[in-house]
């Protein structure tokens, strides 16, 4: 099974004191994912993909989106703190 981790968002609304994100180092994508990325995704062969942020992905403005993009592609989870 293949997987494709998306970096969503590395802002966060919860406090979780056992949470490494602020220990991160920004990424090539920066803090949030610019939603243009995910075109790299069209030629992959995916069977799954996670959306996960390293912080609260639903915090991204462009959620919808990314999730919408991403379902087209494959079976789609998304990584929440759920509030």
């Amino acid at each position: 099974m293949k997987l494709y981790i998306v970096p969503v968002e590395n802002d966060c609304n919860a406090t979780c004191p056992c949470c490494i994100t602020k220990l991160k180092k920004e990424t090539e994508f920066g803090h949030r994912l610019n939603v243009k990325h995910l075109e790299k995704i069209k030629d992959l062969d995916l069977d799954k993909i996670e959306i996960t942020g390293g912080g609260e992905p639903f915090m991204h403005k462009r959620i919808a989106e990314i999730i919408a993009s991403c379902i087209d592609k494959a079976p789609t989870q998304v990584y929440t703190n759920g509030s």
